[in-house]
């Protein structure tokens, strides 16, 4: 089955799917290397079957997601890339998406920033109600990547996503306000994330700082745009790749993300949760995306036990194993006023007591304890640095 991979209304390149399994079988042709998915491509300015499916994969819930097999099961569908192609790849990340060849289709139509979506698909997977004939596939969660549980809402032209939390404590859209009060009082670039209870339940939601003129454009990607210099860190390359885009603040803006990741204890991060934002018109690089997702932090899984032990070990992050290394990295780091956070544990005892059904006194104690002794450590290495 022929499929033309779109950017808004222009042919980008055509794709030859098997219409069995919707696995890419080749690359027809390229019509403009221009508008290609930036990390679509192989260094040297060629498209393999290989370096297209690494952004085709990238650009995906995860196939081991939580409720993956019963949606598949429930639209009988195989897998993800089949569930992409008939939701046509829109994403509200960016301006791409697939048409098959032979239809005539418009970007003014299709695309999520102007145009209701379905929530069939977001129904499907988090146990919401949902009609069981006509499902609509066109969801902006066939192409909205992690594992935390989370939905895009459309609303007479507003879009926000909604993020809720995973069982047993719920923690993550409560850390959401916590990371926003925080990046507000430091005056960090951030994405603000609202907190509401929903049948005891405590939910976040942030608006899509994405449009049909902005997109974003992952570190993931900008990373494979150039080659890496040979005894090259991932920071520096990753620094140099933004600079040849005409990036030049990319020190300052990682300072701010090592810092509230290292406040929050968030061992989530990955090269996808930061990048920068494009100019979908002219394809000029603009600035680095706002910081976002950090609700995955604070031990969020964890039991109190292990909160408050200084032995437990913390996940990985980009450029460093733990998000305490990283703060090593940067020299020079921007002088950050930290007297702005000295009643942050007010801030966050009020807003992790919304949620009595899953967060108890103790392990609200442990937690603001966890965030004070690291806001106290950042403080401590900016004075001696």
């Amino acid at each position: 089955m022929k499929y033309t991979l779109m950017h808004k209304d222009d042919p980008v390149a055509e794709f030859d799917f098997d219409e069995k399994r919707s696995g890419l079988k080749k690359i027809i042709t390229v019509y403009s290397k221009e508008l290609m998915p930036p990390g679509s491509m192989n260094i040297d300015g060629t498209c393999t079957k290989k370096s297209f499916e690494v952004w085709w994969n990238e650009r995906s819930m995860p196939k081991d997601k939580a409720g993956v097999d019963y949606l598949l099961s429930c639209i009988c569908l195989k897998n993800i890339s089949q569930l992409k192609l008939k939701g046509m790849a829109l994403s509200l990340q960016d301006c791409y998406w697939m048409r098959k060849s032979d239809v005539d289709l418009k970007w003014k139509s299709v695309n999520f920033f102007e145009n209701e979506f379905s929530n069939d698909v977001s129904s499907i997977l988090y146990g919401m109600k949902f009609d069981a004939y006509g499902f609509d596939l066109r969801s902006p969660e066939n192409t909205t990547a992690g594992y935390t549980k989370k939905y895009w809402n459309y609303n007479n032209g507003q879009i926000t996503l909604i993020k809720t939390g995973n069982s047993p404590y719920r923690q993550q859209p409560l850390n959401d306000a916590v990371f926003s009060e925080i990046c507000k009082r430091l005056e960090f670039d951030y994405v603000h994330y609202d907190v509401y209870m929903d049948k005891d339940l405590p939910f976040s939601k942030c608006d899509c700082f994405t449009s049909t003129d902005i997109e974003f454009i992952p570190a993931s990607a900008i990373m494979r745009l150039f080659n890496k210099e040979k005894n090259v860190s991932d920071l520096q390359h990753y620094v140099n790749c933004c600079e040849k885009l005409g990036i030049t603040d990319t020190f300052s803006f990682l300072s701010q993300m090592f810092t509230i990741d290292r406040i929050m204890n968030n061992d989530d991060r990955n090269y996808s949760d930061f990048g920068l934002l494009r100019d979908s018109n002219t394809l000029k690089y603009l600035k680095h995306a706002p910081l976002f997702g950090c609700g995955n932090s604070l031990g969020y899984y964890l039991p109190i036990k292990d909160i408050a032990n200084p032995k437990t070990k913390w996940g990985g992050t980009p450029f460093a194993k733990t998000s305490y290394e990283r703060l090593f990295l940067l020299n020079n780091m921007p002088k950050y006023n930290f007297d702005r956070l000295e009643s942050i544990e007010i801030f966050a005892n009020n807003t992790y007591s919304m949620s009595k059904k899953t967060m108890n006194i103790p392990r609200i104690t442990a937690v603001i304890d966890m965030l004070k002794k690291n806001i106290e450590e950042c403080a401590s290495m900016q004075k001696n640095n």
